[in-house]
């Protein structure tokens, strides 16, 4: 799933908190992220006023005597100025009411929430400055999934206190920098995981309350998710699927399905304003309770549906984070805007903005359906493991794709099928279906192909299948190259692995791109057999392991297609570069295999 860009900041005034008039507060869903637009809301700390004095002038008079009575006077009203100004010192030191003159150095509090709780959160900050603590509350609407990366990188980003809408951000960093990072505290409020209908979608019999979190994704529905940097909607639904999915396949699907949905992310306000479209443009898409009825407060013709898988719903959840950082501000002023937070007051404005709140009913009218319940967070492992998986997904693929084109791979796999027609019936629709996002290159491999080099270059490089002009020739041209590999497997020749995978690998690793997960996949029928001669397999092994950097990784993944093939061989060439090693019986088993290291491809 590169730091942020800088924020800028947008001043709030301090008689009052942001004019949300235009988008009332929860109203609209998360700001695009910062990653995306180089900016997040900051309400600055309320200005401190500056004391007016006063001057009296003299006229030409003299000044007159002054008499016993004026003297007593006098006396009387110094002692009242030094009563009253230990009364507001000691005022100040207990808690009370605070004069600018008490409170010379504010702390300064960094304080991180979602766009959601925006307002509210400055609202009480402002009320907490105006009643006398002693801080300036920065308050930044930053998206939970930014705030866990720069925590986990370390740096000046890391807030003072942290509000994330989700409990799975937190075990992330955490499963990276060890539990003692960071003190959690109570939970603000929170709001259930459901499927947000727009109006041109509804009616649709596809939303069955049999419908499973397992398979919703994979159902054919017209459905988009939201970046998890800019919302946690999509890695809640994402991981609620994940810990619902046992069964192989079907954790293959939903995967696959998942890598689709991620290269088409967008911010959540560009989804609800497609929710406000035709059944052409509109899409359904996880949201939470909140957002969907702040977002039919907002477009009362226009309202939502909400749907929800049969095992319930996920919540998220909005808990009080203190990171421990060395320059940590005081405890004091850190509980004073907690408390304020979690006052009955505000419980009743989070309620009526849509959220739910531990002791009070459920917002009215609620957007869960009456069927569904909450499902319980996930572990921490699982959550940890959703983020893993997610980021896996969401991270691009460049590979190099070797294929098998010696003499048996002339023979029956499956179904009356050669081996190489398996393989290009393959090759050409992985083309088709990988994301527009990968780059991918194709080589031949036997013997004698050029010259004496064992190997072909049938792509002409490792280039890009995106949906441009030059992305589309390019695919065309690697759909046409494979159509020509039976021909190549009648020259009838032998199967110099070894050769073809280390120049391969040092191909990999010359043109190395850290945006992408890099690889080398081979897909043959047979052992290693060179008549030229060529590397043995421990030689081979040794280049590997000497040329593998895991700080630029460049892993192996080897599938051998038949029961001829030298299983111990491939596994040991994928394990030199901490890869991965299958062995596919049927044809089926090619693409699931393939799809498998896909997936695992981290």
């Amino acid at each position: 799933m590169g730091g942020a860009a800088a924020k800028q900041a947008r001043p709030v005034p301090s008689s009052a908190p942001p004019d949300r008039s235009a988008r009332p507060v929860g109203a609209g869903g998360p700001r695009p992220s910062t990653a995306s637009t180089g900016a997040a809301r900051t309400a600055a700390p309320m200005a401190a006023g500056a004391s007016a004095g006063a001057s009296a002038g003299g006229g030409g008079r003299r000044p007159r005597p002054i008499g016993n009575l004026a003297r007593l006077g006098a006396l009387a009203l110094a002692l009242v100025v030094v009563i009253v100004g230990a009364l507001v010192w000691q005022g100040g030191h207990s808690g009370g009411g605070v004069a600018a003159s008490a409170c010379p150095t504010k702390t300064q509090v960094k304080v991180a929430v979602p766009d959601e709780l925006y307002g509210v959160v400055v609202q009480q900050a402002r009320a907490a400055e105006a009643a006398g603590v002693c801080a300036s509350y920065l308050v930044v609407d930053e998206p939970a999934g930014q705030v866990a990366k720069d925590s986990a990188s370390g740096g000046n980003a890391i807030p003072d206190v942290w509000i994330p809408d989700s409990p799975i951000w937190v075990d992330d960093v955490s499963s990276r920098l060890g539990a003692g990072w960071v003190t959690q505290g109570g939970t603000i409020a929170t709001s259930p995981v459901v499927f947000a209908v727009p109006k041109s979608l509804q009616g649709n019999p596809a939303f069955d309350k049999k419908t499973d979190w397992r398979t919703i994704f994979e159902s054919g529905l017209p459905i988009s998710v939201s970046d998890p940097t800019t919302s946690s909607t999509t890695i809640s639904a994402a991981a609620t699927a994940e810990q619902l999915t046992t069964d192989t396949l079907q954790r293959t699907g939903f995967f696959k399905s998942l890598v689709t949905l991620s290269r088409s992310a967008e911010s959540q306000r560009t989804l609800q304003g497609k929710a406000t479209k035709g059944a052409s443009v509109a899409r359904m898409y996880p949201s939470t309770e909140q957002q969907v009825l702040a977002f039919n407060r907002a477009h009362p013709t226009q309202r939502l549906l909400t749907f929800t898988p049969k095992q319930g719903a996920p919540q998220l959840s909005y808990q009080w984070v203190v990171p421990v950082k060395a320059n940590a501000p005081d405890s004091k002023v850190l509980s004073a805007l907690y408390q304020r937070l979690t006052s009955p007051a505000v419980k009743g404005q989070l309620v009526a903005a849509g959220f739910r709140v531990a002791g009070s009913a459920p917002p009215s009218p609620s957007a869960l359906p009456s069927y569904a319940k909450l499902i319980p967070q996930p572990s921490r492992a699982e959550s940890v493991l959703a983020v893993k998986d997610y980021n896996d997904l969401a991270k691009d693929a460049r590979m190099l794709v070797m294929l098998d084109v010696s003499g048996s791979m002339s023979t029956p796999i499956d179904q009356g099928e050669s081996r190489i027609q398996l393989l290009e019936q393959f090759s050409i629709g992985a083309v088709n279906t990988l994301p527009p996002t990968t780059k991918i290159g194709v080589w031949a491999f036997s013997t004698n192909l050029v010259g004496t080099q064992p190997w072909l270059d049938e792509s002409g490089g490792i280039q890009s299948i995106a949906h441009t002009p030059t992305g589309t020739a390019y695919k065309a041209r690697l759909v046409a190259a494979v159509k020509t590999l039976p021909g190549l497997v009648v020259r009838n020749g032998d199967t110099a692995l070894y050769d073809s995978t280390w120049a391969a690998y040092q191909r990999v690793s010359a043109g190395y791109d850290a945006r992408y997960v890099n690889s080398v996949v081979i897909l043959t029928d047979g052992a290693n057999d060179n008549p030229a001669g060529g590397l043995r397999l421990q030689q081979l092994l040794t280049r590997l392991r000497n040329a593998y950097n895991p700080d630029k990784p460049v892993k192996i993944v080897a599938i051998g297609i038949g029961n001829q093939i030298d299983k111990s061989a491939l596994d040991a060439i994928a394990s030199a570069t901490n890869g991965l090693s299958y062995q596919a019986l049927t044809a089926s088993d090619v693409t699931n295999v393939f799809l498998d290291a896909f997936l695992k491809r981290s």
